[in-house]
C-alpha cells in the first residue's frame, strides 16, 4: 500500500469541482470509477457536494494558499470495499480531517487499484485551514500499520534518496525517456565527483558533450540548447561544494573530442522499442510538418478576412460621413457600423480559433509513452510488446484471481482492449485485464465473465492453463469449464480432475433429459 499527496499548488488544480468532476468521470471505461463516497456534505451526489465544499471554502477569506487535500492510496490487491472504506477512514482521522468534507472516488483503470480521496482543508464549522505538516511522515508509518492491520501487501515507505535526485528518476519512469539528468548521472556523475580540479572537471564534461558555466547563485550543466542545474545531479556538484573543494571557478581553457553525447531516446533497450522509436520520430516530424502547413494556410485567410471587414467599416462610415440627414441619426449610424465590425471581427477569430483546434485534432502532438498506447490500443503488437519490455524492468508479484500459460501471441486477443495501461496491460470492454502472460479477472467475478476469460485463455495460452487465486475462485472456474463444455485443460490435476467430473455429471444429466422426452 502506497499513499501519496498530489500537489495543489496553483489555482487549476486546487478548484474542488473541477477535481471532483475529473475523478468521477468515467472517460469510457467501466473500470475506472468503481465507487464514490461522500463523507460529511448534505448532497449524495458527488456533483452538489463539490458545490458545498467550494461554498465552504469561499466563506474562508484569510486562506492565501490552496484548500484542497488530493490523496491517493494505491493498492497492490484488490482489498474488499470495507477495507478500503476502513483505511480511508483512519487515514483522514490521523492527518486531522474526521470532520472535514470529502469526496473519495476508487479507480480501478490501471495496473493498481487506486482511492482518490478530495478533502476540503476548511473545517465546514470553524471555517479555519488545516494543514498536516510532515504528512510524509504519518503517511509512511500509516501505510506500515494498515498493511499489517489488514494483511495487505507490504511496499516501502522510505524514500531512498534526495528529492532533487529522484525527480529525474520519476519523470523517467512516467514517460519512459531518458532525461539529461538521467543520463548524466549514469554516464559521468561520479567521475565529476571525484574531479581535483576544475580543468579535469571540464575535461570530464567536454568528453561528455556537455559544458559547465555559472548561473544565478549557482552552476548551470549544457548540452546543446538543453541544460539541467549541476545541483540537480547530486548535491556535491553544487556551486557552494564544488568551490569548497576545487576553490574559486575557473571556466574551461580548452575542449577535449567528443566521446559519447546526450541523445534523447527511450530507456528500455529492446529491439522492438529502438524499431518504435525511430517511427515514432518520422510521425512526430510529419505531423509537425503538415500541422504547420495548414496553420501557415489559415492564417493568412483570417488575416484577409479582418482586413476586408476593415475596409467595410471604412466605406460604410464614409457614406455616413457625407449623409445630409441629422447628426442623431449619424451617430445611430456609426454605432450600428461599429457593432457590425465587432460582430464581424469576433465571427472571424473564433472562425480562426476553431479551425486550429480542429487542425490539431487531425494532426496531433503526442509524447512518447502516449503515442506508443494509441498504438497498441489500435492493435500494434510491437507497440504492446514494448510497453511489457519495459515492465518486465519493474516486474512486480501477481495478486488476485487470474489465468496464466504458455502465451501464443503478443497481441491483444479480439481487438477488444478498451484501454492499455501502461505496463501494457489490456483491459477489455468486459473488466478482464490481459497482460503478456495472464488474465487478470475482477474480485467475485460473475459465470459469464469467468466463461469469457477461459474462451480468452484458450485462444492465448498453449497446451493447459493455471489458475491462480482464492478456492472459491478456482471451484468456479472448474463448474463453469465443465458445465458450459468449454474447450480448456488445467495444469492442476485436480483442478483438471474437477472439470471433467462436472463434464460428466452434465452429460449424463443431458442423456436422462432427453431420455424423459422422448
Amino acid at each position: 500500500m502506497i499513499a501519496r499527496r498530489i500537489s495543489m499548488n496553483s489555482s487549476s488544480k486546487s478548484n474542488i469541482r473541477r477535481l471532483i468532476k475529473y475523478l468521477t468521470d468515467t472517460q469510457g471505461i467501466a473500470e475506472r470509477v468503481q465507487e464514490i463516497r461522500i463523507t460529511g456534505c448534505e448532497s449524495e451526489n458527488a456533483e452538489w457536494a463539490a458545490l458545498e465544499m467550494q461554498a465552504v471554502q469561499k466563506m474562508n477569506h484569510r486562506a492565501k494558499g490552496d484548500r484542497t487535500y488530493h490523496l491517493v492510496l494505491s493498492f497492490r490487491e484488490e482489498p474488499s470495499a470495507d477495507v478500503i472504506r476502513q483505511a480511508e477512514d483512519t487515514v483522514c482521522d490521523k492527518l486531522g480531517y474526521r470532520e472535514h468534507q470529502r469526496v473519495s472516488v476508487v479507480h480501478g483503470d490501471t495496473d493498481n487499484l487506486h482511492l482518490h480521496i478530495a478533502i476540503n482543508k476548511i473545517h465546514p464549522q470553524k471555517l479555519t485551514l488545516h494543514e498536516p505538516f510532515y504528512d510524509h511522515k504519518t503517511l509512511a508509518l500509516l501505510c506500515s500499520q494498515l498493511e499489517k492491520t489488514f494483511q495487505l501487501e507490504q511496499d516501502n515507505h522510505v524514500s531512498r534518496g534526495k528529492s532533487r535526485e529522484t525527480g529525474a528518476v520519476n519523470m523517467e519512469r512516467a514517460g519512459d525517456l531518458e532525461s539529461l539528468t538521467g543520463w548524466i548521472q549514469r554516464n559521468c556523475a561520479e567521475r565529476m565527483e571525484k574531479a581535483e580540479s576544475w580543468e579535469s572537471l571540464h575535461g570530464i564534461l567536454s568528453e561528455h558533450g556537455l559544458s559547465l558555466r555559472p548561473r544565478g547563485n549557482g552552476f548551470i550543466i549544457s548540452s546543446g540548447k538543453l541544460h539541467v542545474k549541476a545541483s540537480s545531479i547530486n548535491r556535491t556538484l553544487s556551486k557552494v561544494n564544488l568551490e569548497r573543494r576545487l576553490g574559486a571557478f575557473q571556466p574551461a581553457r580548452s575542449e577535449q573530442k567528443v566521446q559519447r553525447s546526450y541523445r534523447r531516446k527511450p530507456l528500455t533497450k529492446a529491439p522492438v522499442t529502438r524499431a518504435l522509436w525511430e517511427k515514432y520520430q518520422k510521425w512526430i516530424s510529419d505531423n509537425t510538418e503538415k500541422r504547420q502547413q495548414v496553420l501557415a494556410a489559415i492564417r493568412p485567410r483570417r488575416d484577409a478576412e479582418l482586413e476586408t471587414a476593415q475596409k467595410s467599416f471604412d466605406t460604410r462610415s464614409m457614406i455616413i460621413k457625407h449623409m445630409t440627414q441629422g447628426s442623431v441619426i449619424k451617430r445611430i449610424l456609426y454605432s450600428q457600423n461599429r457593432a457590425r465590425l465587432e460582430r464581424k471581427t469576433r465571427e472571424i477569430r473564433e472562425k480562426y480559433l476553431k479551425d486550429k483546434q480542429e487542425t490539431r485534432q487531425e494532426y496531433p502532438h503526442f509524447s512518447w509513452s502516449a503515442w506508443v498506447e494509441r498504438e497498441a490500443r489500435s492493435g500494434n503488437s510491437a507497440a504492446l510488446e514494448a510497453m511489457r519490455a519495459r515492465a518486465r524492468k519493474r516486474d512486480m508479484p501477481v495478486r488476485g484471481n487470474y489465468l496464466s500459460g504458455a502465451s501464443r501471441e503478443t497481441g491483444p486477443l479480439g481487438g477488444t482492449s478498451k484501454k492499455v495501461t501502461r505496463k501494457g496491460c489490456c483491459i477489455h470492454e468486459s473488466g478482464l485485464r490481459e497482460t503478456e502472460k495472464e488474465i487478470h479477472l475482477p474480485k467475485n467475478a460473475e459465470d459469464t465473465l469467468v466463461e469469457k476469460a477461459l474462451l480468452l485463455a484458450a485462444r492465448k495460452f498453449e497446451g493447459t492453463v493455471d489458475v491462480h487465486g482464492s478456492a472459491e475462485f478456482w471451484g468456479k472456474v472448474a463448474r463453469v469449464a465443465g458445465e458450459r463444455r468449454l474447450s480448456v485443460s488445467f495444469a492442476n490435476p485436480g483442478l483438471e480432475k474437477r472439470r471433467v467430473e462436472i463434464l460428466q455429471q452434465q452429460g449424463m444429466s443431458n442423456r436422462q433429459s432427453r431420455a424423459r422426452g422422448r
